[in-house]
């Protein structure tokens, strides 16, 4: 056996779908890999331009398929990505510029596929947007179906007789849905994000799955012993006997874990001294929204609406963003929908804005501050949800306040969209509460004073810890320095927190913290009793609710005020969940991935 088939080796990734495969590690090769250079006597064009037109008409057959038995098996909401993989095949991409190339260049469809898509991934590349970069995804996706096709080898890398661990340089939603659950523990790869088709599928599958694995192809081989920790995204390659123990150990706790909490997901979200909290769920796009309804959540706490802009490539017009709105209003039958206006700049640009490269863009003009100069692109998206609340409980949330002067002018805006709508009997819900994000840090120290203007705060921590601590969180070099237990940020929250109370005002908290289970008995003592997070946590921070008493909460937050560094917080808060799982009798929610860590570096290599 070779040196680097016995190396220990450990990563770490970004974990995507929850849960531990433990198996022998098997390589999905590249299809691109495969493809040549032929060059074409004109002769031959007509042959090769039918042979890419007839690859063209079996992709789509192949496509129409894949969406029908993913919406049997999976479900509706997730098969539509592959309604829009169809959409992507009959771009004039791929049905004219392609033959076109093909004609000019005089070579093989393969090679021209190859080369147009480099150049296609190259424009993309250019554009900081997770939602082009999900864009780009889907475009090679489909490419690799019709090179699949063109080279006849549709089932290539997927033929598995025993059960692996899937290891590739990245994998596409037909990748995903062509799996055999019963063959398929979990998978790995270089590329890929959370919130990627490929990432959704497996959650939907229930696959534990990590992403985004630097150099992975480079250390492993097929047949290699792997564990993949879909939980705190580590990965090891011929893990040490004494590891290969502990995660059998923990991935039979997940399950009994996993399986209390599918049993307990139709449960009320009620503390043991009977205190009822309202779970509320963040959704992105519509297949969010299934998981919300699958998941039991009270309502939507926070509805992100950039995406279908971005997808469109353009503003949308109100009848438009109108026809949306009331399809989740609808849609989410149970709980109030609570609709952001459009959040944009940062890493999220709309193509047709004429936007001046900016040295600093999650600094500059963006979100709130775009919209109150171009008003009647806010109206249109303000006068939209205003319609949409005929036909369902619906709150307006602007994102990105930093001060009371923006809330009076969107108020302004708001009545002038009120009188038109009235003046054209546009019925709407004339009660219709108007709240406002709480990200910036002005805005947390501010709080008694704009809440009177407002009917209830949403607290955002996610851009809360970046401003207040002056740290990018996906930069590797300060990540030490983002730190949501900050005793600063912990003075902000309670700050807003206590501003809504006094005036008697509904307050939630919708950025990542409140999807920790982690930090749900903390934010409880602080007086938070509103929670809105990714659909996925809501049976952990359910569970956690129920597992405590309010008496317990605020007993650990008045500890925490008197505490002067992270590291001491985030001590008392461990340790409380540690007593909290010993009544409960939780032995999975541990500190686990840190432990797990230091157990692998401490292995040397044989």
């Amino acid at each position: 056996m070779s040196a680097k088939a016995i190396m220990k080796v450990m990563f770490r990734g970004l974990p995507v779908s929850e849960g531990i495969a433990i198996g022998k590690i098997r390589i999905l090769e590249s299809p691109w890999d495969e493809v040549v250079r032929i060059s074409l006597r004109k002769s031959r064009l007509k042959k090769e331009l039918d042979r890419y037109s007839s690859t063209l008409k079996d992709v789509e057959k192949q496509l129409i398929e894949c969406r029908d038995r993913v919406s049997r098996e999976i479900g509706p909401d997730e098969a539509k990505i592959f309604s829009a993989h169809l959409a992507i095949l009959n771009d004039p991409f791929f049905q004219t510029e392609l033959p076109e190339a093909i004609l000019e260049n005089r070579q093989n469809a393969e090679n021209v596929l190859k080369q147009k898509l480099d150049e296609w991934t190259r424009k993309f590349q250019t554009i900081q947007s997770d939602y082009f970069r999900h864009r780009l995804d889907d475009i090679q996706d489909v490419a690799v179906r019709i090179l699949r096709s063109l080279l006849r080898n549709e089932a290539s890398g997927l033929q598995i007789k025993d059960p692996v661990i899937l290891a590739a340089h990245s994998l596409t939603p037909s990748d995903t849905a062509r799996m055999d659950r019963e063959k398929i523990l979990g998978f790995v790869t270089e590329m890929g994000g959370q919130t990627s088709h490929a990432s959704i599928l497996a959650r939907s599958m229930g696959l534990p799955a990590v992403v985004g694995v630097e150099r992975l192809l480079r250390e492993v081989q097929n047949g290699n012993q792997a564990i993949v920790d879909g939980n705190s995204g580590l990965v090891h390659i011929n893990p040490h006997h004494d590891i290969v123990k502990g995660y059998e150990k923990r991935q039979k706790q997940f399950n009994v874990y996993w399986k209390r909490l599918a049993e307990g997901a139709a449960l009320p979200a009620v503390t043991e001294d009977g205190e009822a909290i309202l779970l509320q769920a963040n959704i992105t796009m519509l297949a969010d929204l299934s998981l919300a309804v699958r998941y039991q959540a009270e309502g939507i706490g926070l509805f992100r609406t950039e995406l279908p802009f971005l997808m469109a490539g353009r503003f949308l017009s109100e009848l438009e963003q109108f026809d949306l709105y009331k399809n989740v209003v609808q849609t989410m039958k149970k709980g109030v929908v609570t609709i952001r206006t459009l959040d944009l700049g940062g890493d999220k640009f709309l193509p047709f804005q004429a936007m001046e490269k900016e040295k600093n863009p999650f600094l500059g003009w963006r979100s709130i501050r775009i919209f109150l100069q171009e008003r009647d692109l806010f109206k249109s998206q303000i006068r939209a949800i205003y319609r949409a609340s005929d036909f369902g409980q619906v709150r307006i949330l602007f994102p990105m306040i930093s001060s009371l002067s923006e809330i009076l002018e969107i108020r302004k805006l708001l009545e002038e969209s009120k009188n038109e709508l009235r003046a054209e009997s546009i019925p709407f819900d004339e009660e219709l509460q108007v709240g406002i994000m709480i990200e910036v840090p002005s805005a947390a120290i501010l709080a008694h004073r704009l809440i009177p203007h407002v009917d209830f705060f949403s607290i955002g921590t996610n851009d809360l810890i970046q401003y207040t601590l002056a740290v990018d969180r996906n930069n590797e070099k300060v990540a030490r320095f983002y730190q949501p237990l900050n005793p600063a940020i912990l003075d902000l929250i309670r700050n807003s927190i206590q501003a809504a109370m006094r005036y008697g005002k509904s307050v939630s908290l919708c950025g990542e913290m409140a999807g920790n289970p982690v930090y749900t008995g903390m934010l409880l003592g602080m007086g938070l009793s509103e929670f809105s997070m990714s659909p996925l946590m809501l049976p952990e921070v359910k569970e956690r609710i129920r597992a405590v008493s309010m008496d317990q909460c605020r007993s650990l937050a008045e500890a925490l005020v008197e505490m002067d560094s992270a590291e001491q917080i985030e001590k008392r808060v461990w340790d409380f969940n540690a007593e909290v799982n010993a009544r409960q009798s939780i032995p999975y929610m541990e500190k686990t991935g840190e432990q797990a860590a230091e157990t692998g570096q401490n292995i040397e290599s044989e």
